[in-house]
Formats: C-alpha cells, sequence, structure tokens
C-alpha cells in the first residue's frame, strides 16, 4: 500500500538486455510495420500487468516537442509528456498487444503538442496531492549521440551515472540503446 504522503524516496537498479535479445525485439516490431519503442511499451505494459493484476495499463513517455522546422534549431527545453495507455487483456497474444501499442504511441504523438496540463485539466481526474494524476510509471528512452557538430565546435558527450536517491514517479524506466546493441535498462 502506498503511504498518504509521498516521499520521493527512490534508488536505481539497472540490467542490461543483451544485443541478440534486443535484435530479435527489433525484428518482430519490424515484421510487425511498428518501431522498437513501440515493441518496448508493449513489454512494459505486459510485465506490469502480470505484476499488478490489472489490464488497462498507464505509462508516460517524453517527447522532444521539436515537430517543426523551425524551432529545431533553437536552443531551449521544449519536452512535454504524453499518456500511453494499453489494453492488456488476459490470454492476448503479445502481437495483438503489439499492434495495439503501435496505435496508441502513433496517436500519442500525433498529439505530443497538447501540453500535459492541458491533458490532466481536461480529464478532471480525481486527485491525490501527492501523487502525479494520470501516471505512475515513466519510461523513457534515450539516445545521444556519442558525437556532434555546432558549427566548427564538436560535442562528444557520455552519461554519467547519477543516483540523487529520489524518485518523482512510482517506476521510472530509462532504456538506453548501447554501442554494442545491447539496452541498458534502468529503474528507478
Amino acid at each position: 500500500p502506498r503511504p498518504l504522503i509521498q516521499r520521493y524516496r527512490g534508488g536505481r537498479v539497472s540490467e542490461t538486455l543483451p544485443s541478440d535479445l534486443v535484435l530479435d525485439l527489433n525484428k518482430l516490431a519490424r515484421d510487425h510495420h511498428t518501431t522498437g519503442f513501440a515493441a518496448l511499451v508493449t513489454c512494459v505494459c505486459s510485465v506490469l500487468s502480470i505484476y499488478s493484476g490489472q489490464r488497462d495499463i498507464s505509462i508516460g513517455t517524453s517527447v522532444a516537442g521539436r515537430t517543426r522546422p523551425e524551432i529545431e534549431t533553437l536552443v531551449g527545453f521544449f519536452v512535454n509528456a504524453v499518456v500511453l495507455r494499453l489494453d492488456c487483456s488476459a490470454g492476448d497474444s503479445f502481437v495483438s498487444r503489439l499492434s495495439r501499442a503501435k496505435e496508441v504511441v502513433l496517436s500519442a504523438f500525433l498529439h505530443q503538442e497538447t501540453p500535459f496540463e492541458n491533458v490532466v485539466a481536461a480529464l478532471n481526474p480525481e486527485r491525490e496531492t501527492n501523487y502525479n494524476p494520470l501516471v505512475k510509471v515513466f519510461l523513457v528512452q534515450q539516445a545521444f549521440p556519442t558525437q556532434n557538430r555546432v558549427g566548427e565546435l564538436e560535442v562528444r558527450g557520455e552519461l554519467l551515472p547519477v543516483s540523487v536517491g529520489t524518485s518523482k514517479f512510482d517506476l521510472t524506466l530509462f532504456a538506453t540503446p548501447q554501442q554494442d546493441g545491447s539496452l541498458k535498462l534502468e529503474a528507478e
């Protein structure tokens, strides 16, 4: 059971999915005309459904918010959150869930410019002041270029593991593709 007041305490654990498993998952996605991200959403929702016993699973994810050519070169934070709601009915095949996830992801991305606050206001859910009103689980697929150029300036970056001992959601799952084709999963 949840405490009445969210404490935001958390830790981080990680696991790496081997490259052959990631290749198989991406092939399955391609065979069904969707993306590896939709397949990852299907996996996460399926696991959450199994462990929670619920079939109606909602997770949040972030979108870059740079859908217009005129803002692609601007410096600034344009990220928005969208909700992905998937029906994981008992007895469904993974492929049927994948098909639904494809539609859910495409629909969410079509409406990604709608501010999350507007969605919350329109739905007007019963609020718990200490918890996010629409999602308890957040999925972030990270992809960081190892090399990039800004004019004559070459920018190189790497992810540094930082754990601050807090968590904004009940579960945040970070999925980061690795150079060797594996997928690093970090749960916070």
